[in-house]
């Protein structure tokens, strides 16, 4: 049987890509002597001789008529494309071209190895869960979607704040802290994992709770099931307090504001290649077994 011919949405973050130009125009070269049929951001036409003559789309029209996204960047870049991709659910893969790269695990030195994979039909679409939140500020209502975490901080004041956090409306705890980190098991190896939280596989179906340098020491990092609602009451004023989704978008809370967190009712759709393997990433990127 005949595999189906994919169709490949091409968008960058034009900082980064400004020091990979080089490795753009030999991708773009490469899908191209290959036949594979793929779109460009229009954004990224400058990055690009004019003697090429492509398909150049506006980044919905991206999300909405391709098969796979192909997002060149590092993590941040594919955070924000899977919130702007939100209920679509069209599948994501990543070239690092960033620091650290979890998500965006294909390397501009070994893009090759992988995309004939893709093009191959060689590959797995993972769910990974996505954070719904509401919040409320001076009579405003404001919803966020967050991949990695949701984060309640300080922000610049130098003193800590005081909160309540009720689980599906029973009372859990009051905290005394820096902030609190409410993370996804993907999130769970970014800045949970710098405030001593726990790792998570992507596949288990749990919610961390991690407290930011809480006043009282036994108040440690919780995981809950996923099928939770959480909600965050301020029992003290600070109006610098802020609330981040993803580390990008953020608001600012007061007294008044109320913070309701569940999982969101879509998902973040991942290419995984064949082959590939979370364990491996793993010891990779934190450097286990590296002396």
């Amino acid at each position: 049987m005949a595999i189906k011919k994919i169709k490949l949405g091409i968008i960058a973050n034009t900082t980064k890509l400004k020091s990979a130009i080089d490795f753009f125009i030999n991708f773009i070269d490469w899908l191209s002597r290959k036949n594979v049929n793929f779109s460009v951001e229009s954004a990224l036409r400058t990055f690009l001789p004019n003697s090429y003559n492509l398909n150049f789309s506006d980044e919905n029209q991206i999300f909405s008529n391709s098969d796979i996204v192909v997002v060149i960047g590092g993590d941040g870049t594919i955070l924000s494309t899977v919130r702007k991709i939100n209920t679509l659910g069209t599948p994501v893969v990543g070239i690092h071209i960033g620091r650290l790269g979890f998500l965006a695990e294909i390397t501009t030195s070994k893009f090759k190895e992988y995309f004939k994979k893709i093009i191959s039909g060689k590959y797995t679409i993972e769910k990974r869960t996505i954070l719904k939140a509401i919040v409320t500020f001076n009579n405003e209502t404001s919803n966020f979607f967050a991949l990695n975490d949701f984060v309640v901080s300080k922000g610049t004041s130098s003193r800590m704040i005081e909160f309540q956090v009720d689980i599906n409306d029973n009372y859990m705890n009051s905290y005394k802290a820096d902030g609190l980190i409410i993370s996804t098991p993907t999130g769970s190896t970014a800045y949970s994992l710098s405030n001593n939280g726990p790792i998570l596989t992507p596949d288990l179906k749990g919610i961390i709770l991690n407290p930011i340098c809480p006043h009282i020491l036994t108040n440690r990092p919780m995981v809950i099931t996923d099928d939770k609602k959480i909600t965050i009451i301020f029992k003290e004023k600070s109006e610098k307090c802020i609330f981040t989704a993803d580390g990008q978008n953020d608001s600012k809370l007061s007294i008044n504001s109320t913070i309701y967190i569940e999982k969101a009712p879509f998902y973040a759709n991942l290419v995984r290649i064949e082959g590939s393997n979370y364990f491996k990433t793993l010891r990779n990127k934190l450097r286990w077994g590296v002396n």
